[in-house]
């Protein structure tokens, strides 16, 4: 092979672990789907305060308002279960390459798109109102679970078929319960640091009061209803009980 002059066979012979390299337009796909997701994530969370449905919902309605958690747990998760099998992948690709750049792509993520509208639709109605005035609030969390788990799989079927999902999940088992193991971890670590919250609020009350007094004389200090400042400059604070960021668009 190495006197045939077939530069290809030759890199082949001489390297036989080197696998192929992947093609820019599967590579421009990936980082266009990923960065469509990225922007749904987005302007959910920024967009939505899932506080309201936990101080108002009852009953299993309820847990729907530690979506943000459960948000954070599975990125953690899915960015460890990445980290784990994305080596192996490409030490495999021969099995699941010649797949996914035949995939036909777009319908999955044109439904996708289609459904993420109907799940935004659908989040309105349960996150951004009262909870105990929503009608059949229940139905709309079923309707709510139902279309965000279509989305996610739809999302996941124009990344690669049916069959490569299948493999990853027969092969990588193991390190699908380690990414879930660390997307518990990061859950148990955020309830902790809520947890500390108050103590920690009330300290950086009492710190920021202390800077202020260095400068100023008039130094109002309240801490039973979160304020400090002073004449000049009065910022007031969240209640410390919360542990949530509302932003809005």
């Amino acid at each position: 092979m190495a006197s045939g002059g077939d530069g290809a066979v030759i890199r082949e012979w001489a390297h036989p672990r080197v696998p192929p390299p992947i093609p820019a337009r599967l590579v421009r796909r990936w980082l266009g789907l990923f960065g469509l997701l990225g922007v749904e994530i987005l302007s959910l969370t920024v967009r939505f305060d899932s506080q309201q449905l936990t101080e108002t919902a009852y009953g299993w309605l309820g847990l729907l308002g530690h979506a943000p958690a459960l948000l954070q747990a599975g990125l953690a998760g899915a960015v460890a279960f990445l980290v784990l099998v994305v080596p192996r992948l490409q030490r495999g690709q021969h099995r699941w390459l010649q797949h996914v750049d035949a995939h036909r792509w777009w319908p999955p993520v044109s439904m996708h798109v289609g459904t993420f509208g109907g799940f935004v639709l659908c989040t309105a109605w349960v996150f951004d109102q009262d909870a105990a005035a929503v009608p059949h609030l229940a139905g709309w969390a079923a309707g709510w679970l139902f279309l965000g788990a279509a989305t996610l799989l739809l999302w996941l079927l124009a990344v690669a078929p049916l069959c490569c999902w299948r493999h990853v999940i027969w092969r990588e088992y193991a390190s699908g319960l380690i990414a879930s193991l660390v997307g518990l971890g990061v859950w148990g670590s955020s309830q902790i640091t809520q947890a500390f919250w108050p103590p920690l609020a009330t300290a950086t009350l009492w710190v920021v009061a202390a800077l202020l007094r260095l400068w100023y004389s008039d130094v109002d200090y309240a801490l039973s209803e979160h304020v400090v400042g002073t004449s000049a400059f009065q910022p007031i604070f969240p209640p410390i009980q919360s542990t949530r960021i509302r932003l809005r668009s």
